[in-house]
């Protein structure tokens, strides 16, 4: 069934992003389309012109498959595929119900959001979740960590909130036993590097989206943290993700930002009761009715939003 439901997508992927050609997909198509045929280094020189974004990752594979020849149209359905796939095998590891799975993955105005406008999170968001999947094994986990970075910066916000949880109680120790722990000199190490190496990055969407404090979109943000929180098993975790995810939304207030707000929502609220529970059928409904008045969009004006 997870097989043909990730068919089933790639499918309706190509017929979907068939007419979605304006907003974002309109930069992301003209550049695919100006990789062929050009070698790698001044491929990269048009990808940061025209995207604005010089995340190494989503360029390698846009590059690789555009060189192949590939259209840009299967390989934005296939990327959709296999995040559907990798979603519903982290989900059936946590034991959740296929069922519910798989009308998210069909109906839900974020997957669908993703699926079409949000071609670079959709990447990154392949890679956190297999990141997740992973999370027993270090070296797997901390792999797909660094390559989910540095395919969209953004997921290292949720990343940080993980790392909080895990430098508090360390810091603790640190003051009462006054020896310092080599796992937060690399986690340190770690997010200097980051940011030494995307600093120009990070500063220009800075600039670009700092207008003041949002609280707008925190207030938008806020429901689903509460159902996070809620729906946790260690709420405690769930609070303090959630708290770094909403800061980061009043300071660069952008609505994309919510997208992580609603996956740490999933993530938390899918363990409980298989994900069947309120909470998660009363957001399944509402984002279900959100995406029909998305898709007529696509039909009526090329995009979504």
């Amino acid at each position: 069934m997870i097989k043909f439901i990730s068919v089933l997508i790639f499918f309706i992927s190509l017929s979907v992003l068939s007419i979605y050609t304006k907003g974002d997909q309109e930069l992301y198509i003209k550049a695919y389309e100006s990789f062929q045929g050009i070698n790698f280094f001044l491929g990269y020189v048009l990808y940061y012109k025209i995207i604005g974004s010089n995340e190494p990752v989503y360029y390698f594979l846009a590059w690789g498959f555009s060189i192949l020849g590939v259209p840009k149209i299967v390989f934005a359905s296939l990327a959709n595929s296999i995040l559907a796939l990798t979603f519903i095998r982290l989900g059936k590891k946590y034991g959740v119900s296929v069922v519910v799975l798989v009308l998210l993955c069909l109906t839900n105005f974020y997957f669908i959001a993703v699926y079409t406008e949000l071609e670079r999170l959709k990447f990154g968001l392949i890679f956190f979740l297999l990141s997740l999947y992973h999370i027993d094994d270090k070296k797997k986990f901390y792999f797909f960590v660094i390559v989910t970075v540095f395919t969209h910066l953004q997921f290292s916000i949720l990343y940080l909130g993980m790392a909080l949880i895990y430098i508090v109680p360390q810091i603790k120790r640190i003051f009462s036993s006054l020896k310092l722990n080599k796992n937060i000199l690399y986690l340190g190490l770690g997010i200097v590097l980051v940011f030494f190496i995307m600093k120009g990055h990070i500063l220009r969407k800075l600039g670009f989206y700092y207008e003041g404090i949002d609280l707008v979109s925190c207030l938008k943000a806020l429901p689903l943290s509460i159902l996070s929180v809620y729906y946790s098993k260690r709420r405690g975790e769930s609070l303090i993700i959630n708290f770094v995810l909403l800061l980061a939304i009043m300071v660069v207030g952008s609505d994309r930002m919510i997208v992580l707000v609603f996956f740490s929502f999933l993530y938390y609220a899918l363990q409980y009761k298989r994900g069947i529970n309120w909470g998660v059928i009363i957001t399944m409904v509402y984002f279900g009715i959100k995406s029909i008045g998305f898709l007529v969009n696509v039909i009526e004006n090329g995009r979504g939003y």
